[in-house]
């Protein structure tokens, strides 16, 4: 029943991965980006989010692979709101999920200071740059403004490929097709993913899944629970 994609697993993880990113650029560490690859690839398998269940009345969230060794529990009481990214169509994740703008600043940041200090790696430093900043285009805007976030993910493209291409890097139209990656996953129908916020008094948990029936289903089952039924079990 959908898959976590924001919690606070991930967040700190991505914190952590930023600075020590900074922290290598900056002290110079011999085997600094040895250390963040391993820490990045690392990160991916531990906040890998498995579905989320109901079970005898609670909800039940794991993350890692290929073991589920991290686990939530969440009582009808702990449920604060549950929202349907989906149906919101002017609500945008970045109301539940603010942090978000903390790392985009912080890998955009990686970025630059990674361009003053070792300005010959700066496809490297280019890629925190960007990356860092893209996925605001699915989270900064609400479902209702595709043209807005179509927008965004252009001119934020053209920019780093000109950059890019000032730097001399020949690799410049690379930023260009990501561009047209972002803007298909808004418009066409099998790339997009449906999203809900489960908001508790312990976080804001995303959840997501590319069927949006899957979604509903959940929000259902999470319903029951919330108003004390037994739910449902997947």
């Amino acid at each position: 029943m959908g898959h976590l994609i924001a919690n606070r697993v991930e967040d700190a993880t991505i914190t952590l991965v930023g600075i020590l990113a900074l922290l290598s650029i900056l002290l110079d560490w011999e085997h600094g980006e040895l250390l963040i690859g391993l820490l990045f690839w690392l990160s991916l398998l531990v906040t890998y989010g498995s579905r989320v269940e109901i079970e005898k009345g609670k909800v039940v969230l794991r993350w890692g692979w290929p073991l589920k060794f991290l686990r939530v529990e969440l009582n009808p009481e702990d449920i604060v709101e549950i929202v349907n990214l989906d149906a919101a169509k002017e609500v945008s994740l970045l109301k539940y999920w603010k942090t978000s703008l903390f790392f985009s600043l912080l890998w955009a940041t990686v970025g630059l200071v990674g361009l003053i200090k070792r300005p010959s790696e700066a496809f490297i430093w280019l890629n925190w740059i960007y990356w860092g900043i893209a996925p605001l285009v699915s989270i900064a805007f609400p479902p209702s403004k595709k043209l807005e976030a179509s927008a965004f993910a252009l001119l934020l493209s053209i920019a780093v490929a000109l950059w890019a291409r000032t730097l001399g890097l020949e690799s410049y139209p690379l930023f260009l097709l990501f561009a047209l990656v972002f803007v298909v996953s808004l418009y066409v129908e099998p790339f997009k993913e449906s999203r809900m916020a489960i908001v508790t008094d312990r976080g804001t948990y995303i959840v997501s899944s590319p069927f949006e029936r899957e979604i509903e289903d959940l929000i259902e089952g999470l319903k029951e629970v919330y108003t004390g039924g037994l739910g449902a079990t997947s």
